[in-house]
């Protein structure tokens, strides 16, 4: 059906998104956000973080590397951009 709409993806990917979202399926075999709605979908930055975040390794003397579950990177990225924690220096200079 997503081709059919000019959407080419694999299933995998797919998938991936469904389990990123936390989608569940109803009983009429759609995926729908759990019966919280979409509040319930959303996590505090802070628990992104510290959920997603798998492990951080230095790469240099003020730089450090965060590894996190594939198709992560970005949320995790985004949640400490709106953290905005005054000791994290983005790669714009700086807030």
């Amino acid at each position: 059906m997503l081709r059919a709409e000019g959407w080419w993806v694999t299933q995998s990917s797919v998938s991936r998104d469904i389990a990123a979202l936390r989608l569940v399926k109803s009983g009429r075999g759609h995926h729908c956000p759990p019966s919280g709605g979409r509040r319930a979908l959303g996590r505090s930055r802070r628990r992104r973080v510290a959920e997603d975040v798998g492990g951080v390794e230095s790469a240099g003397e003020s730089l450090i590397l965060l590894h996190t579950p594939p198709g992560e990177a970005s949320a995790v990225g985004l949640a400490l951009d709106r953290l905005a924690w005054t000791d994290i220096v983005d790669n714009c200079g700086g807030r």
